[in-house]
């Protein structure tokens, strides 16, 4: 029995059993989160696909503004760079989890392949452009993150194709 235990007036069986239903407890919440995210699977048909590229995007778009803000504050000498650095770091996160998230989903058909192929390659680069201004923001590199900041723009107008429906 621990120090602990024993100081907090548990006996060697209630501290067991305690421990065995903290596992257990633990146990059922990674299995239904294992169950709840992996639930991604193909899209029965090409609109949804669309649909959901078109969300992903969305809000790839939202993580890229907080990005550009972060520079604005940088190149306005505004805010300190722990504050930079966070803000980066949450939209790095952000990004990437739309990333993630598109990725696995399984397109419905063949036509839909390019799609996932060509928004895949967009996300990619926003990633790649965030995560370089969240390293430099933390080496207090504030050039190099200016000069990666100029890449979103593009970024933007890449994503801004999925967002907006064909003409």
């Amino acid at each position: 029995m621990s120090v602990v235990a024993d100081r907090c007036g548990y006996s060697r069986h209630m501290v067991g059993r305690r421990a065995g239903t903290v596992c257990e407890g633990v146990a059922c919440l990674v299995m239904a989160s294992v169950i709840a995210l992996g639930c991604v699977g193909p899209d029965r048909t090409a609109a949804d696909y669309r649909l959901k590229a078109r969300s992903s995007a969305r809000s790839a778009l939202s993580a890229i503004a907080t990005a550009e803000l972060a520079a604005r504050l940088v190149r306005d000498k505004a805010a300190f760079s722990t504050y930079v650095g966070v803000v980066l770091d949450s939209a790095e996160r952000d990004i990437t989890s739309v990333e993630s998230t598109f990725a696995a989903i399984q397109p419905p058909n063949a036509s839909s392949d390019q799609l996932r192929e060509d928004l895949d390659k967009a996300l990619n680069a926003a990633v790649s452009t965030i995560s370089s201004m969240r390293i430099a923001a933390r080496r207090d590199e504030w050039r190099r993150l200016l000069d990666a900041a100029d890449g979103l723009p593009n970024v933007t107008t890449d994503l801004q194709k999925y967002v907006e429906p064909p003409a």
